[in-house]
Order: C-alpha cells, then structure tokens, then sequence
C-alpha cells in the first residue's frame, strides 16, 4: 500500500512540472495607482528569457511564459514591480510614483534644462497668477515680485514705460535696462518716443514697447540676476536677462476662458495751491518782459494785461473772467476708468496643442486727453511631425 502512495504522488509531480513547464498565455492591464489611468508604453519582462512586451493605449499587455515566470513592470516615473505568475492568467498591476527621481529644474532658455541643485546662478521665477491685475504692462507688475528688482514708473501715463533695474546701477552712463527674451527672441524695450500722436489724443504719447505683449499670455517669468547671464546671452546681458515664458495648449478637452475686469484711477491730491488773478497776471507779465518778449497791454475787464498773456489762454474773449477758472478742474480726470476683456481657447490632441488668445484693454489718464487702447492676438501651436 505504501508502495502504491509512492509512486501516485510520483505521478502528480510529474504532471504538475510538466504543467508548469508548458507556456500559458498571461494579460492583464497595468494602471496607475494613483489616479487608476491606464499607462500605455510600460513593459513588462520576463526576468528568466528577458522576452519583453509593451502596454497598449489602454494599458493592457498580453504575454505567452511559463506559469511559475517571474516577471517585471517598469514604466519611466513608475516604481518597477515584480511578481510570480503563479500558474494565473491574469494579472493586473497598479505602479506607484517614484518620487525619487523627480527633482526642480531650472529652465534657462539658450542653455536649455538645468538641475536646481546644479544651478550655480540667481534666479527668481514669477508665475503667471502674479501677473494677473489690471495693467498696461508686466514689468509693472514686477514690483515686490522678485527680490533684488526695481520697477518704478517714470510716468502716470497710460501705457508709459518702467524704469527697471536688477540689483541696482551697474553704469554711469551707459543704459541699466536688462535684456528680455520672449520664448527664446530678443525683443525691443524702451519708449516708442514720440512716435505715436492721433487727433484724438493731440499729444505726442511715449509708449512703452512692452506694452504691447498682454500679461493674461504669460506663463511665467524667470529673473537671471548675476554674471552667470552673460555666459549665455553676452554683454547684453549684463543688466540682467528677464525671460517671459508665453502659454501653450495642453492635450485634452477644448477650453474657453473669458475675463473681464473693471477699474478707476484717482488722483491723491486734488486741491492744488494757486495764484490768484492779480497774482498771476504779474507774475506772467513779468516773466514775458524779462523773456523778451514786448510789453504791450489790453484791458480785460479795467485790469492792463499783457498781450501775450491773453493769446496762451484756449478762451480768448476779453470780455469773459477766465482768470479765476480752476484749471486743475479741467486739465484732471475724476474716476479715469481702466477695463480689460481676455478671450482664450487652448486644447489639442496628443500630435498637436495649440493656444490662442484675443485681448482688449483701454485705460484712460487722468490728465485729460490721455488714453490708451490695446488690441492683442497671440497664437501658439506646438505639432510633432514624428518620434
């Protein structure tokens, strides 16, 4: 009877290795653990044959081994798994990230791509929710953004350019403005002096040339504050670089974003000290003789004025008291309003993204007949042509 256990357990063995020994056919869907979206592109090896396969677009794989492999999952920021296939046909595995192998990176266009911790420069990057108020430009919006910047306004006029300066003066007399590259391009900065005078306005406007690129585009900017800047851009450089990142598309479902904003300026001081008439008429008089300029009156209202006096004034009727206007009244604004309107769509496909956005901003000065109206578009298209 012994003999006959024997040789029965014998025979299961036998059949059992011999089970093990045939390839059976193991499938299953790899996905990720924390969200359980599938991961297309992970592979799955057998460690003994080294025989490999790869996930489809929905994760699943499928792979013909023996029923006691070991087999191993790996996917690029996916900690690699193992496990037996135990004689199963199935087996779907969800993969953890590996935080291990994510670090910060330092974007710095002309170099490319650069570990923080190998980022020997200074730099100091502003994201894109910092920008989103209500001006004419982004380098006003730099103020109190990044250490070590200084933007000041040189004016109160609409659309006036920012003296900006990185770590202080670096020259006596040449410029102290730093270089901005937009997406990798040089662009101009400065005033357009002069440039620009519309029967509207009647007024020659200076306008800054940064005025014409909307905030609402802007992703981020980073700030390059030291000498490690000239090693990538030369002695333009050497005020510092600022590099204005734009949005792009992102893969996935189409988005519309629409905003709008509303807004006023006011003056701080709006009862200014002023001469009187009498005051003013010999003061003027004065001035104009000691200029040159000749002595000859005419009565307005019983009181000798001098002529030129009278032809400066917008109201010439000498019958009328125009000495006694305030003019401050006329010359300011109260409550100049400043709105903006912001469209946006940005989607695309896993080949193509694409951003493109419309722009309106109009703010009036509140010195009188001063204004501006910006109309904007930028398109963005990223499409890959292949691997």
């Amino acid at each position: 009877m012994k003999k006959i256990g024997i040789l029965v357990f014998s025979i299961l063995a036998l059949a059992l290795t011999s089970l093990y020994a045939q390839n059976i056919n193991v499938r299953g869907t790899i996905t990720d653990a924390t969200d359980g979206s599938p991961l297309p592109g992970a592979t799955i090896t057998d460690k003994a044959t080294n025989k490999t396969v790869i996930t489809d677009v929905d994760g699943r794989y499928s792979i013909s081994v023996p029923a006691n492999a070991n087999l191993k999952v790996q996917f690029m920021g996916m900690v690699s798994k193992e496990f037996n296939v135990g004689g199963k046909t199935e087996h779907n595995i969800s993969m953890q990230p590996d935080s291990h192998i994510l670090d910060e990176v330092v974007v710095t266009s002309g170099y490319g791509v650069t570990q923080r911790g190998t980022f020997t420069g200074a730099a100091s990057v502003i994201k894109s929710d910092k920008l989103q108020i209500p001006v004419t430009s982004f380098d006003k919006a730099l103020q109190g953004n990044a250490s070590g910047v200084l933007s000041v306004s040189n004016s109160g006029q609409p659309g006036a350019g920012q003296s900006v300066t990185i770590r202080g003066i670096g020259s006596i007399q040449a410029g102290t403005t730093p270089l901005y590259i937009v997406d990798g391009i040089p662009i101009a900065t400065g005033n357009y002096g002069n440039m620009v005078q519309t029967a509207a306005t009647e007024s020659s406007d200076n306008m800054n040339a940064l005025s014409s690129l909307n905030p609402n585009d802007i992703a981020s900017v980073t700030v390059l504050k030291d000498a490690s800047a000239t090693s990538i851009y030369g002695s333009r450089a050497s005020n510092g670089v600022i590099l204005i990142t734009t949005k792009r598309g992102a893969e996935g479902k189409t988005q519309f974003d629409l905003k709008m904003s509303y807004g006023f300026s006011n003056r701080t001081t709006k009862n200014f000290e002023t001469l009187g008439k009498d005051a003013y008429i010999n003061y003027m008089t004065d001035a104009l003789v000691n200029a040159g300029y000749s002595a000859a009156t005419v009565d307005v209202n019983g009181v000798a004025v001098n002529r030129n006096i009278v032809n400066t004034f917008p109201v010439r009727n000498a019958n009328k008291d125009f000495y006694n206007f305030k003019w401050s009244d006329y010359a300011y604004k109260n409550n100049a309003p400043t709105y903006t309107v912001d469209f946006s769509v940005n989607g695309g496909s896993e080949k193509t993204k694409f951003y493109t956005s419309l722009s309106y901003l109009g703010q009036d000065g509140i010195v009188t007949k001063t204004a501006l109206n910006r109309y904007t578009g930028r398109v963005n298209v990223d499409h890959t042509v292949n691997d």
